[in-house]
């Protein structure tokens, strides 16, 4: 227990350093180190490691080159691809006039916030989860934000609002939440559809509801849109933007190869760039130069590929440590003991939540908990078909937490310290989601007919 309670020191320390400033690299650094420090483990062996032998931490870097690597290289590239062509402000521009209309002042403000979290949505249900939705979709929200000056402290929560309400959604095809529920627990992807059609109005009720406050909290106390940081283009003639059917094609094409032929998402997002490249062309090359503005494009997709894995890349570390310790492994023992002795589907949901949590990552709590309950659900009387979309809503409540890759990666894009953008996250992904997490309980627990396919 006492190995259990010291694991939480290096979480708190990260997790307060980095919501006062400190870079998450370097927090994250120390924060290692602490966690061999309260769990007795030797820094040298579990940290840094040898040529022959790599540490456990050393492990974890490579499981983050190995799985997201390039998918982080190719969705900043297509994103900045986006920013820089005009495209973004392109799709932003038509979809604002399509939304927003002639409305002004306040109106517009908010039908231009729901449009870009109905934008967020459609884009999880189409299988792109956060972090491409972050370079693909946070250059959209930048512009329209600024075209309605809404502060731009609002715009990653908006964007996590989107995705996570997909992320919970029965059906949808994200590898996060239905699809590794379905691999760990032979589940349908549509597995508990009511309850989770429940849960899922619950969270987009309560994140219409707080944007609209936060918006209007925002107008009366004169804050408007200011670039500061931002990962911004310069101001662009709007008469020289790229047509926006022509900015959509990169975006279809992402999808279509993704979704509809099973393709690599790295390899679906290259494609996605050449046809950008191509699509958009006048936007990009010059009368004094046609190679140069590529070679650019290259450098800056590159640069800020590289400057958003580093981070992610520490933090899989940091989880893969966490999960090597005597405290993790009390943790395991005690979810086995909940699932035996508690109400099952209760258990369930405090297993796959917490252990996501000191895990660092959604995945584990999901794959742990799996492994501890599955092979005993029928002793205990816990539907799988529950526990599955239980699950889809209990590993997105703490995964979103300061030190996540994917809100890291947002609040950089956006030119946001965790102290500016971090709170407005915690509302509509941690707390709105628990409140939908809990109507899911509830809808199973009365109604348990709902939830057995």
């Amino acid at each position: 227990m006492a190995s259990l309670f010291l694991l939480l020191i290096p979480l708190a320390f990260v997790i307060y350093t980095v919501y006062k400033g400190l870079n998450p690299t370097i927090s994250m650094l120390i924060g290692a180190l602490l966690v061999c420090i309260v769990e007795g483990l030797d820094p040298m062996k579990d940290i840094i490691g040898s040529q022959m032998e790599p540490s456990t931490y050393v492990t974890g870097l490579q499981s983050a080159c190995s799985m997201f690597f390039f998918v982080f290289i190719m969705a900043n590239l297509f994103g900045q691809v986006y920013m820089w062509t005009g495209g973004a402000k392109s799709i932003a521009n038509a979809l604002t006039d399509l939304v927003v209309r002639n409305s002004t002042g306040f109106s517009a403000k908010m039908k231009a916030i729901y449009a870009f979290m109905g934008v967020a949505i459609i884009f999880g249900f189409g299988g792109l989860d956060a972090f491409v939705c972050v370079f693909t979709l946070l250059p959209i929200g930048l512009m329209m934000f600024e075209k309605y000056d809404i502060p731009r402290k609002l715009l990653p929560a908006t964007l996590f609002a989107g995705v996570t309400t997909a992320v919970c959604c029965p059906g949808t095809p994200l590898t996060s939440g239905n699809i590794l529920a379905s691999m760990f627990l032979g589940t349908k992807t549509t597995a508990a559809f009511v309850p989770g059609i429940v849960g899922v109005i619950v969270i987009f009720a309560f994140d219409v509801w707080y944007l609209y406050r936060a918006v209007k909290k925002a107008e009366k106390n004169g804050e408007h849109f200011e670039r500061g940081g931002a990962n911004m283009p310069p101001e662009r003639d709007d008469e020289k933007l790229p047509h926006p059917f022509l900015a959509l094609l990169p975006l279809l094409t992402v999808a279509v190869l993704n979704l509809g032929f099973g393709i690599n998402v790295s390899v679906s997002l290259l494609c996605g760039v050449l046809v950008a490249c191509v699509a958009m062309a006048n936007s990009i090359v010059t009368p004094e130069s046609k190679v140069k503005p590529y070679l650019e494009l290259g450098n800056k997709g590159i640069a800020a590929g590289a400057m958003t894995f580093v981070p992610m890349a520490v933090q899989m570390a940091l989880a893969t440590l966490i999960q090597a310790t005597n405290g993790y492994g009390f943790l395991t023992e005690i979810f086995t003991n909940m699932a035996n002795k508690t109400n099952a589907i209760v258990a369930w949901a405090t297993s796959a939540s917490l252990s996501g949590f000191l895990a660092g990552n959604a995945i584990a709590g999901l794959q742990l908990s799996a492994g501890i309950f599955a092979p005993i659900a029928d002793q205990i009387g816990l539907s799988l078909p529950a526990a599955h979309r239980i699950g889809c809503f209990a590993i997105s409540i703490l995964d979103t937490i300061p030190i996540n890759a994917a809100v890291i990666s947002g609040l950089m894009t956006c030119g946001l310290t965790h102290k500016e953008g971090y709170m407005p996250i915690f509302r509509t992904t941690v707390l709105y989601i628990f409140f939908g997490m809990i109507a899911v309980i509830a809808m199973c627990l009365l109604f348990p007919g709902l939830a057995v396919s």
